[in-house]
């Protein structure tokens, strides 16, 4: 490709991106610590430590999606059953609502307009799954705040409140008494907008 283009190329992480766009100009402007967790196709988390992304010994830290869950055994794309990405990710929940409405791909428009009672429990199920795992995160990390992005994590209130109530619940008390749990300030653009700021960040380098 830079071939091609006859310009540098670089390739990052989506977590990465995402964390590092939410750190500038999304939710966690202002914070040292905290994770950035991507719900889309698949679920990934970026950890921002000490103002820092960490990235892990090969750059795959955050690979939260093929955390097992108990008691689950759907197939996953890795091969394995029952990691987290193929009970909450956005086809697996979508797929769900549709069913529950009698409509197999009805929910094609947003999450935030979820108002039945079926749909409601579907994604406050996802979410308190999702938040089941994040919260031995947060037990690890200590973190300021969990901002949720992605195709889902950013646009299904109810969802996020599954996450916030089992964050709560299962963490310990002193790690949740000031961390919050959001909306990534980007939207779903979080990706797009770290790697635009990464690409002006090493342009300036590469000009200087």
């Amino acid at each position: 490709l830079s071939e091609s283009l006859g310009l540098p190329v670089a390739v990052e992480h989506d977590t990465f991106l995402g964390a590092y766009g939410e750190r500038l100009r999304g939710a966690g402007r202002g914070l040292d610590d905290f994770l950035y967790v991507k719900v889309s196709g698949g679920i990934g988390a970026g950890l921002v430590l000490q103002g820092e992304v960490y990235r892990g010994a090969s750059g795959l830290a955050g690979e939260i999606g093929h955390t097992k869950v108990p008691g689950t055994s759907e197939l996953c794309r890795c091969g394995n059953r029952g990691c987290l990405e193929a009970i909450v990710s956005v086809d697996t929940v979508r797929t769900q609502l549709g069913l529950s409405s009698g409509r197999l791909g009805a929910q094609e428009s947003g999450f935030a307009d979820v108002v039945d009672a079926s749909g409601v429990r579907i994604l406050s199920e996802a979410g308190w799954t999702l938040g089941r795992v994040l919260s031995d995160l947060c037990n690890c990390f200590n973190p300021q705040a969990v901002i949720l992005g992605g195709s889902l994590g950013s646009t299904a209130p109810t969802l996020l409140d599954g996450v916030r109530s089992a964050i709560m619940r299962y963490a310990q008390p002193a790690v949740v008494d000031d961390l919050e749990v959001v909306h990534a300030g980007c939207g779903v653009r979080s990706e797009l907008m770290g790697a635009v700021l990464r690409a002006v960040e090493r342009a300036s380098r590469l000009s200087s």
